[in-house]
């Protein structure tokens, strides 16, 4: 017999080809071959067999193939105990314990199907084997340790199992991975190292397959275990699974795992107190590096790789900070060395690495030199603008922080030929390119700034790797200097600025490239003939600086009378300098003044004074700050005319600084030195005002151009942009200019004499052409906006208002209408002071006059009282009437920013609203003809005219005349592109102005001017229906200011925006509607209004009936229903009008909606009342649609809403006139119908409002005549109630009703007259009775009454009549007869009461209850609630449970029927159940003996749950369940049993969810306990329960085959053993029980087909089959119903051969797993 040994041995043979083929493989080799796929070993079945688990089959497979002893008693022991997965669950300890036991290595041969097995258990159990877990670790730990880890085989064995487990219950264990971590510890950190990597390939599936958080959780974890105890086992072991992660990772789509892997690890190394073993994540970095890094640089890599190697390296960035954090500075080292292999990459990778390296601490980059200057080296040739960005960082920090002693001088020429070469190769090829262009066509070629950035970026490189003193640089520059000489703004399409900075570059790249060597004096000629030449270039001058302080020392440490100076640098030759350079000192850029200064000190002096207290550094500080110094020395020696510009030049250079502290008394020096040296200082003066204009007005172009260009280029070109242009950090434009113009403010009498260029100046800065002043709207307006604009104009109006002759002014008048027509009316009040006090220095008699009242208009704080105070009318004589035509314009111009914009009112919005309300009212006092202006100010902001450049000067005019013709063509640019473009908050603001306006102005001052606004408002609304309907949402944008471009606001957001600006056009449209009746817009603003308010139209009635209160549509649309212009415009709608009607039949629409149709369709009645035959628009809108209206109001009245109840209690006029005016149209018999429908709720309910009774009578009485005699019982029923508590007046109209109702309807002719004589009147006294006719009428129903009397005491025999005998009596006053018809009130009561007595004592009660269960059964009957309510308290019902009869439950069900959801119901209900099946008394047993009187009761239940509530029947539910199934178990009747089946079954279909889970464990309980009693009616149950719920039964199925199975064959075994016939003793035990069951059976085929092909019923079928030797009828009749049933289905129809072969004799073979096949073939 075969060992273990020798199975090994086997196994260990080496089976390759060769001479050494049959050599025994070794230890490694065998550990090498091992290939756990969990895949490959689970690709056979995704699921276990029908009715079987994965634990069972695995089980059955391994008995075929092992038949090792530990194995085999397993399977013998465990076998019966894992059939079904609910055993397998029941029996889970006890099987995990047996499977445990059983892993050792003296089992060894059964190890493997034990390790399958708990594979295979782990998929059955899911979650709950987790709990198992740390046992099969612990386990397969001591399984190890005893020598499983030097067996190869079953090292394969223990992992594939584990990786099968980690599989299966990954969605578990992923949630807790610290869970996993400790369970595993052990095993992860085996001392073998192959078990290491073994466990880490396994554990790494759940982490490739974690969620981010996990992901991360579980790799912070996993460095946590080796940070707290960091040996090499443990190293060794975290290292293995992250490589697993990484390299399992390898397919593209689990490229996110291996990135979240290293995301953890950058999260892990980016927190220093979660990681403080540096040297690990190195280690890792390392394994890192060489598995992907490498790989990346010697293949072409992967989008997914590169992303990877991305995430390594920002790694390696991290680990260099935490380094550098803890001052590890010799670890750095060594990782510039370790990690040369990733400098040599060649993709886009490492530059992004490169990027972020140069840009750590100095120190850090200066270790890593050698590696990045060879990295730029070899990818040179594939990114130079790159290389170049970063060549020109690195080179900037290492120059700056001068790491080493010769590294920044020295050239790497040597070290990087490559290098050498391109930089020398560039700059001669650019030598030429710009020979060739400077003697080509320079103007028209066109070169990319990104083309002159890389030559930047050449030229900063050059003297880093090229030998000293090349000739080069030079020719370069000289190259661009020849090209500069062309006269031309622009050279190549790019700006001389362009180009001067690259000499200034290749300047600063000459010196730099020097290292030490003399200059000769050509040299520095050159550079300073450079200097002078672009004097205006910064960057020329601070490289010519740094050369001179470079060559010749920096003046602050040189003594200047032992100097030797340059020719070009002699005092002869200073004058001249100075002069050439003496604008830069006053230069905005800081850095031309002080490189300007450093040139200009390294001159010899003219003369010198020195002072002892100036140290080097104090001089260096002076430079700047007391830059009249050196002009001071030069002014000793020279004349005034060369020193004082130079003095002026330096102020405004101290004025360019941001040094406020000084400001003051250089202004103080500045209008000092204006004032003695005017005309020499004026014009450069002036120049530096026109200077500093034009670059305010240019800036904001600017600035768009450098956004543009950051958008578009790269790193070099955006650094090569800063260098050109770079931002300044002087004193802003803006600021610099009203500091000049705040110095003139100090010599005004100076200013006044200069206007002709101090009021240009001031045209100019207003944006005015000098050279066409035709209009005042004629300005740039673009250059006149923003904060800055306003700060600057208050200080030119501050100079302004100092002068005192402005007649004498350059265009004094022009400059007077710009103050007075245009800044006058700008928001901001102070700005609006300062203009008023320059239009007084005119000294107009109308303005000095009124000065005050104008400041107080302007003041916020004095202008409530001031609109109260004073007054625009001319009524009230205040404005004298010479003066109005010039004061009136000031003022409206003065309120304008007061109108439209709150803020210019009040900080709280409430009382900036009534405030401007206030205003407009102050400005309705004027005329109408006076009003133009004010109209034309309010469109003007919105800046929309003919053109662009003329919609500013559009509304600059002051003819009224000119006006109004302005005003018709505005609307015609105010278009939806236009309104687009304007900001949401103006179009806003100005729709509010406007609605404000309408509320305000009354008709007279409105109307010339309405159709401009409401032209405005319906185009905003067109506008707003455009943006929501007829575009995507893409386009639902708003500018945030005018003009500028949409800024993309949410979708949400921007809806609702547009849905409430479209809202308050409504409303104003509303407002003047309804404010200016009649007044018809005209045919172009209502075909723009239905175009733009047809989405809303088109949902009216959905919508209008939802709202909680009307739309400001709706009242549009009411409004025009009440105006005789307007109402044909609800015709262009077709469905309109019906769709407003049919709201009234919207059993939801809140009141106030209902009440604004009503008002809709009383205006419409109104309407054609009023015009009758004299327009026929009305009713064409109404006839068309009378039936929809007819039918929403019927609905309406017919409905038992709170609108409804509300309507009539409170019914007003309104409603009756509705009516009234409605009842002219109906000529429709059907529609009479409806109408009257309406009508009658008024009457029998509104009886106390007895005007509107009468009304409601007469408008009925009208329509009798089309009504005909169809509604005459209804009409009577709602009426007669009223004869007996209204006064005459309303009878004789009641009256008069039934003498109408009489002329249509003969029968009840007599009824009208005797009506009608008992509320007779006298002919000859007004307002009196006619008794006679009363009393005559009285007479005649006494004979009525008497007639009654003797035949209910003559006819005894006629049953009707005797049940009234008890209303008789020998005593007249105790008779009923005799009392119901006295005159006097208290004998009619009597006679009542005697009638109610007698109900309830005698006999007539039986003939009465009938009447009323007849009555109530009628539809025709409508009993209330109270009534209903009064019935069930019958004493009849009282004592059911004593004296029950069919009556009482006849009119109980009527009752039920009825809905009368009362507790007594309930009460009732629960006797009448008990009394059906529990109650013992014989009298009340022989009631129900028979089965009609069960069917009663049942008839009554079952009306009961079809008819009430469900939520009522769900309460008593659980009671009426109960009392039927024991209906159904005791009860011998098939009828009764059947109908109890019945409602057992509506009753399941009634209850909620809840009480139906209650209702199947109820059932469920029965069938399965002990009481056998009760379990036929619980199979009975169950069957019913199938048929109801169909498929929602199946999670039941299997816990009832259960009991049915034991039930069938309990029945078989009791047959069996008695040999008895079931049809000769019926009272065999279980044959009833077993019956039900099948008769469940049967039902559950129906509805479950699957049954039939079950091999776990297989036992079911075989008990079936034994039925059929069982002679019954009954079970013969249904086991053959289950066998048609089942050859139905649609998989044994394919058996159909089979079946014939049987029913011939045929022999077969049974098909197998057909466990339903052999009862077939009994059946059939």
């Amino acid at each position: 017999m075969a060992t273990p040994s020798h199975a090994q041995a086997v196994k260990s043979l080496n089976k390759s080809q060769g001479r050494r083929r049959f050599v025994f493989k070794t230890f490694s080799q065998r550990l090498e071959e091992i290939d756990i796929d969990v895949y490959r070993l689970d690709k056979v079945k995704a699921e276990p067999s029908e009715g079987s688990t994965f634990f069972r089959d695995c089980l059955i497979e391994w008995r075929e193939l092992n038949t090792a002893e530990d194995f085999i008693s397993f399977y013998v022991e465990m076998m019966p105990w894992v059939q079904t997965l609910p055993s397998v669950m029941s029996q889970k300890e006890s099987i995990v314990s047996n499977l445990i036991s059983r892993l050792n290595m003296k089992a060894r041969l059964s190890i493997e199907p034990i390790l399958r097995l708990i594979a295979a258990l782990s998929r059955d159990l899911l979650k709950d084997f987790v709990l198992f877990l740390p046992r099969i670790a612990d386990s397969l730990l001591s399984l190890l340790e005893c020598g499983a880890d030097r067996e190869p085989e079953i090292i394969e064995q223990i992992f594939t199992s584990w990786s099968c487990i980690m599989m299966y219950l990954r969605k578990y264990l992923i949630r807790d991975i610290a869970f996993v971590l400790k369970v595993t510890r052990k095993l992860r950190f085996y001392p073998k190292d192959y078990v290491q990597e073994f466990m880490a390939e396994a554990f790494s599936f759940l982490l490739r397959t974690a969620a981010d958080e996990p992901l991360r959780d579980g790799v912070r974890r996993i460095m946590i275990e080796v940070v707290k105890k960091p040996v090499p086992n443990r190293k060794f072991g975290i290292s293995a699974l992250l490589f697993y992660v990484m390299i399992g990772a390898s397919s593209r789509n689990h490229n996110g795992q291996r990135v979240y892997v290293l995301y953890a690890l950058l999260h892990q190394a980016k927190r220093p107190q979660f990681c403080t073993d540096y040297e690990l994540l190195l280690e890792h970095v390392g394994f890192l590096m060489q598995t992907f890094v490498m790989l990346a640089g010697t293949v072409k890599a992967e989008d997914h790789q590169t992303e990877v190697v991305d995430k390594i390296l920002d790694l390696m960035l991290c680990i260099l900070n935490g380094l550098y954090n803890l001052n590890n500075m010799s670890a750095i080292s060594r990782c510039s060395l370790e990690w040369a292999p990733v400098f040599r990459l060649k993709n886009s990778s490492l530059l992004a690495f490169i990027r972020e390296l140069v840009q750590k601490e100095p120190c850090i980059i200066y270790i890593f030199r050698d590696n990045i200057l060879s990295s730029m080296d070899n990818l040179l040739e594939t990114s130079q603008e790159e290389v170049l960005y970063l060549l020109h960082s690195f080179f900037g920090i290492i120059e700056s922080e001068a790491q080493g002693p010769n590294f920044s001088n020295a050239t790497l020429g040597d070290s990087f030929p490559k290098m050498q070469r391109f930089l020398q190769d560039a700059i001669r090829y650019w030598i030429g390119a710009i020979n060739d262009l400077m003697h080509g066509d320079p103007l028209s070629t066109i070169i990319q700034e990104t083309k002159l950035a890389l030559l930047w970026g050449i030229i900063s490189c050059y003297p880093h790797f090229v030998k000293a003193m090349s000739s080069d640089i030079l020719d370069l520059i000289n190259a661009l200097d020849q090209l500069l000489m062309i006269e031309a703004d622009c050279i190549a399409g790019l700006p001389k600025q362009t180009w001067e900075g690259l000499i200034g570059a290749a300047l600063s790249s000459y010196k730099k490239s020097r290292h030490g060597k003399e200059s000769g004096p050509e040299e520095t000629s050159k550079f300073l003939h450079l200097a002078k030449r672009y004097r205006s270039s910064s960057q020329v001058l601070s490289a010519v600086a740094d050369y001179l302080d470079f060559v010749y020392g920096p003046t602050s440490e040189a003594d200047s009378s032992n100097r030797m100076y340059h020719p070009e640098l002699l005092k002869e030759r200073a004058v001249d300098e100075v002069t050439i350079f003496a604008d830069n000192l006053g230069h905005s850029n800081k850095v031309i003044r002080l490189s300007t200064l450093r040139i200009l000190c390294h001159y010899e002096p003219l003369s010198y004074v020195d002072s002892p207290k100036d140290q080097p550094v104090e001089k260096k500080m002076k430079a700047e700050v007391s830059q009249t110094s050196l002009v001071d020395t030069q002014c000793n020696n020279g004349s005034s005319s060369l020193c004082v510009p130079l003095v002026l030049n330096g102020i405004v250079g101290i004025l360019n600084n941001q040094f406020s502290y000084l400001w003051n008394p250089a202004l103080e020096c500045l209008a000092v030195l204006l004032s003695q040296h005017v005309r020499l200082l004026w014009d450069n003066f002036v120049c530096y005002i026109e200077q500093y204009q034009l670059i305010f007005h240019t800036s904001h172009e600017l600035d768009r151009g450098n956004a543009e260009l950051d958008g578009k280029s790269g790193d070099l070109a955006r650094r090569f942009h800063a260098f050109v242009t770079p931002e300044s950090d002087s004193t802003p434009h803006a600021t610099a200019l009203s500091l000049l113009l705040q110095s003139l403010q100090k010599i005004p009498n100076v200013i006044e004499s200069q206007s002709c260029q101090f009021i240009p100046l001031l045209l100019n800065f207003l944006g005015y052409n000098l050279d066409d002043l035709g209009s005042v709207g004629l300005f740039n307006s673009d250059a006149c906006k923003g904060k800055e604009w306003k700060g600057v104009l208050k200080e030119w109006l501050n100079l302004l208002k100092m002068m005192r002759n402005p007649w004498s002014f350059y265009q004094s008048q022009f400059l007077k209408e710009v103050l007075q027509n245009r800044l006058l009316d700008e928001n901001d009040a102070e700005i609006q002071l300062e203009v008023l006090d320059c239009l007084l220095i005119w000294k107009d008699d109308f303005l000095l006059s009124n000065a005050q009242h104008l400041r107080n208009l302007i003041s916020s704080k004095y202008l409530r009282e001031e609109l109260t105070t004073w007054s625009l009318s001319k009524e009230s004589n205040l404005i004298e009437e010479q003066y109005r035509a010039y004061l009136l314009p000031i003022v409206i111009r003065l309120l304008m920013p007061k109108v439209r914009k709150l803020k210019a009112l009040a900080s709280r919005k409430n009382a900036s609203v009534h405030q401007r309300k206030a205003v407009l009212g102050f400005i309705a006092q004027l005329d109408a003809e006076e009003l133009p202006l004010f109209f034309a100010l309010l469109i003007k902001p919105l800046q929309i005219g003919p053109t662009e450049i003329e919609s500013t000067a559009f509304w600059f005019k002051t003819s009224p005349e000119n006006y109004m013709d302005r005003f018709h063509a505005f609307l015609n640019y105010f278009t939806v592109d236009s309104i687009t473009a304007l900001s949401w908050k103006k179009i806003y603001g100005f729709m509010h102005v406007i609605q404000d306006l309408l509320g305000v102005f009354d008709e007279l001052h409105i109307i010339p001017f309405l159709d401009l606004l409401m032209g405005c408002v319906v185009r905003v609304l067109g506008s707003c229906t455009s943006r929501l309907e007829g575009h995507s949402s893409a386009d639902l944008t708003l500018p945030e200011k005018d003009g500028a471009p949409a800024s993309h606001i949410p979708t949400s957001s921007a809806m609702k925006q547009f849905k409430e600006l479209r809202s308050l056009c409504l409303k104003i449209v509303s407002l003047a509607l309804n404010k200016y009746e009649g007044i018809d817009f005209g045919c172009e603003f209502w075909d723009l209004f239905f175009a733009a308010v047809k989405p809303l139209v088109d949902s009216f009635r959905q919508e209008g009936s939802s709202s909680e209160k009307p739309s400001s549509l709706f009242s549009c649309f009411v409004a025009m229903s009440g105006s005789h212009r307007l109402v044909s415009l609800l015709k262009r709608e077709k469905n309109l009008v019906p769709d407003i009607f049919s709201i009234l039949s919207v059993m939801s629409a809140p009141e106030a909606i209902i009440s604004y149709v009503l008002k809709f369709v009383e205006n419409l009645l109104n309407l054609d009342s009023e015009w009758g035959d004299e327009d026929g628009t009305t009713k064409r809108i109404l006839l068309p649609n009378l039936e929809t209206l007819i039918c929403s109001l019927h609905c309406l009245f017919q409905s038992d809403s709170a609108t409804k109840r509300k309507l009539l209690k409170c019914a007003g006029e309104r409603d009756i006139r509705i009516f009234q005016l409605l009842s002219k149209y109906v000529k429709d018999p059907l529609l009479a119908r409806k109408f009257v429908g309406i009508l009658l709720p008024f009457i029998s309910r509104r009886a106390k409002n007895f005007d509107l009774c009468s009304e409601a009578v007469q408008v009925i009485q009208d329509i009798v005549p089309v009504l005909g005699s169809d509604n005459t019982k209804e009409i009577l029923e709602a009426v007669s109630p009223l004869l007996a508590s209204v006064e005459l007046e309303m009878r004789q109209a009641i009256c008069n009703l039934l003498d109408s109702l009489a002329e249509a309807d003969a029968s009840v002719l007599f009824m009208a007259k005797l009506v009608h004589d008992l509320n007779a009147t006298s002919a000859a006294e007004i307002g009196s009775l006619d008794y006679d006719t009363i009393v005559n009428a009285h007479e005649k129903i006494c004979e009525w009454i008497d007639l009654l009397r003797d035949m209910v005491l003559k006819h005894p025999e006629v049953a009707n009549l005797y049940s009234l005998r008890a209303l008789c009596s020998k005593d007249a006053e105790v008779d009923f007869f005799n009392n119901i018809i006295h005159l006097q009130r208290h004998r009619r009561a009597r006679a009542l009461l005697r009638f109610r007595n007698a109900i309830s004592t005698s006999d007539m009660s039986e003939s009465c209850l009938r009447l009323f269960t007849v009555l109530l059964r009628s539809t025709g009957i409508t009993p209330s609630k109270d009534q209903l309510h009064l019935l069930i308290q019958l004493p009849l019902f009282v004592e059911i449970e004593k004296n029950p009869s069919d009556l009482a439950l006849s009119l109980l069900k009527a009752i039920v029927n009825r809905k009368l959801v009362v507790a007594e119901i309930y009460d009732l209900v629960t006797k009448v159940g008990e009394l059906m099946v529990t109650s013992q008394v014989d009298s009340i047993r022989k009631k129900y003996e028979h089965s009609t009187g069960r069917e009663a009761v049942l008839e009554m239940l079952h009306a009961i749950i079809v008819k009430f509530p469900r939520e009522n029947v769900d309460e008593q539910s659980q009671m009426l369940f109960v009392h039927f199934v024991v209906c159904l178990a005791n009860d011998h009747d098939n009828g009764v049993r059947s109908m109890t089946g019945a409602v057992i079954k509506k009753l399941i279909g009634c209850v909620s969810s809840h009480s139906l889970h209650s209702i199947i464990e109820y059932t469920l309980s029965w069938y399965s306990e002990e009481t056998q009693q009760l379990w036929s009616a619980a199979a009975l149950v169950l069957g019913l329960l199938v048929e109801v719920m169909k498929r929602g039964f199946e999670r039941h199925v299997n816990r009832v085959l259960h009991v049915a199975r034991k039930i069938l064959q309990s029945a078989i075994g009791v047959v069996t053993s008695r040999q008895l016939n079931v049809a000769e003793e019926p009272d065999v035990a279980f044959w009833r029980e077993a019956y039900y069951s099948l008769v469940m059976l049967e039902k559950m085929l129906h509805q479950f087909h699957e049954l039939c092909l079950k091999s776990d019923l297989e036992d079911i079928w075989e008990a079936i089959c034994h039925f059929k030797d069982i002679r019954h009828l009954m079970i013969s009749h249904l086991l053959k119903r289950m066998g048609k049933i089942a050859l139905q289905m649609e998989p044994i129809q394919g058996w159909g051969h089979t079946i014939d072969l049987i029913r011939l004799g045929g022999t077969f073979l049974v098909p197998p797993h057909r466990p339903c096949f052999r009862v077939l073939c009994r059946l059939v």
